[in-house]
This record gives structure tokens, sequence and C-alpha cells, in this order.
């Protein structure tokens, strides 16, 4: 079974501002292109948009798993963003995003693209889990959170 908490890094673990869906994505993009398993960002970043033009991510309850498989990604790698007072992201149920978590995985890793989307998604339903995300006092602490879950 694939841990999330090995795909993720402290420096990963973003406090979003309300600015809006496209910032929140280029956060998220340039942190997932700062980890070393990205061979070109800006292809990572256009993967994202493509993605997100088929269909929100925002899939509702505060949270957002914007997610592309390209070329560019040398191996599985996941960024998090979070924000109290939420960002607007067009989810089903309007409410703005508190909890956005970015999944890259190499074009033929579909298998594992598909575990981690699960993994990330059932971490995420819990209430419990995506609060103490929001309250945790930095980076490493959230990250402590989800490998206490993993």
């Amino acid at each position: 079974m694939i841990r999330l908490a090995p795909l993720l890094a402290a420096d990963r673990i973003l406090d979003l501002d309300r600015k809006g869906k496209p910032e929140t994505l280029r956060a998220l993009c340039e942190a997932v292109a700062r980890s070393g398993r990205v061979s070109d960002g800006e292809a990572f970043r256009r993967a994202i948009e493509k993605r997100e033009k088929i269909m929100t991510t925002g899939v509702g309850e505060g949270i957002a798993i914007p997610h592309a498989k390209a070329s560019c990604v040398r191996a599985p790698v996941l960024a998090l963003g979070r924000s109290i007072p939420g960002v607007p992201f067009n989810a089903p149920d309007g409410r703005d995003v508190q909890v956005a978590v970015m999944i890259g995985a190499p074009e033929k890793e579909t298998g594992a693209y598909l575990q981690i989307l699960s993994r990330v998604i059932a971490l995420l339903i819990d209430e419990r889990i995506r609060q103490a995300i929001l309250n945790a006092r930095d980076g490493a602490a959230v990250l402590s959170i989800i490998a206490s879950h993993d």
C-alpha cells in the first residue's frame, strides 16, 4: 500500500491566502516543482491547468484535489495547501476550499496514481483530520498528522 507521508515534505505544505483558485494552483505547482521529482515545472503547471479545465477538482466539503499525470513527473509527489477562511474553487457544493492536496504522478504509473488519489480522499473525508490539518502550527505538524493516519 502506498503511504502519503513519504510523498510530502514540510516545505510543500503551504498556508494559502484567499486570492483565488489560479493563485492557489500556481503556488501548489511551484511547491511540486521545487520537490526535485518534476523535471519541468511549467509543463506540470500546464498539465494541472488542462485537468482543471475538464472539471473542477474542488470536490466539496472544503476539499480540493488537483491532480495530473505527466511525463515531466519523475516520481509521485504531493503538495498541500491550507486556508482557514477558504479559497473559492468552484466546488459542486459551493463551499470554499480549506484543504487542497495536489498530486503529481508519472504518466505511466496509473495504478500508483489511483492509489494515491484514493488514499488522499480517504484521509480528507474525515472532518477531524481536516480540522487537525487546519489547526496544526506548521508544515511539520501537518506532516506528522498525515503520517499518523497513513
